[in-house]
């Protein structure tokens, strides 16, 4: 772990969970920060295609989520499938955001998680999701997300990012995800939830 010298506590605020140990300079008091990291809470690597992906029970003792989203859909005539992704199984128009595909969604029943390449792609092509979940388990904001895709179908590598917000102060204990036009990810599609420390 690095360390540096500081000399008041707007770099200590600055630094905070940056996984750098502050220590003082001439006598001055600075705030120890400990380190970060990631710890793993489920992987889900399909072994046989699946409608639906769930993350539940999530442990409320993180200060934030990372979810990562690799692999392909069985969806039809298309090149690529939106991810689909709710809290706490609330189907309602709750969820304000901007997305890959959908552009920007206001009052949205569910919020653009990622991409899956899909059936018109080249094989053996797979999409890469992150989506980042920030302050899943407090009670006093409404919930915010940042994802980032990577599609590439063989001929065409793209990327794109979606943001936005579920609108609920409760902490999020569950994570669904669907797929577009009813479709499946395939067997070989990974899904794993990671609680940032």
């Amino acid at each position: 772990m690095a360390q540096i010298q500081a000399i008041g506590s707007p770099v200590s605020q600055l630094l905070a969970g940056a996984g750098i140990s502050l220590s003082p300079a001439g006598g001055v008091g600075v705030q120890t920060v400990s380190g970060t990291g990631m710890a793993l809470i489920a992987d889900q690597l399909l072994v046989a295609p699946a409608a639906s992906i769930s993350f539940t029970n999530i442990p409320q003792t993180f200060k934030h989520l990372m979810l990562y989203m690799s692999g392909r859909s069985d969806r039809a005539a298309v090149p690529l499938a939106q991810i689909s992704g709710t809290f706490n199984g609330d189907g309602a128009a709750h969820y304000t955001f901007n997305g890959f595909n959908a552009g920007a969604v206001a009052g949205g029943t569910a919020f653009e998680a990622g991409l899956l390449t899909a059936a018109t792609a080249t094989a053996s092509w797979a999409d890469s999701n992150k989506l980042w979940i920030f302050d899943y388990a407090s009670t006093t904001f409404f919930k915010t997300f940042l994802g980032e895709e990577m599609s590439v179908d063989g001929t065409n590598n793209t990327g794109g990012s979606t943001r936005g917000n579920w609108q609920s102060t409760a902490a999020i204990t569950s994570i669904g995800l669907t797929f577009a036009g009813a479709s499946n990810a395939i067997a070989g599609s990974r899904f794993t939830l990671y609680g940032l420390l």
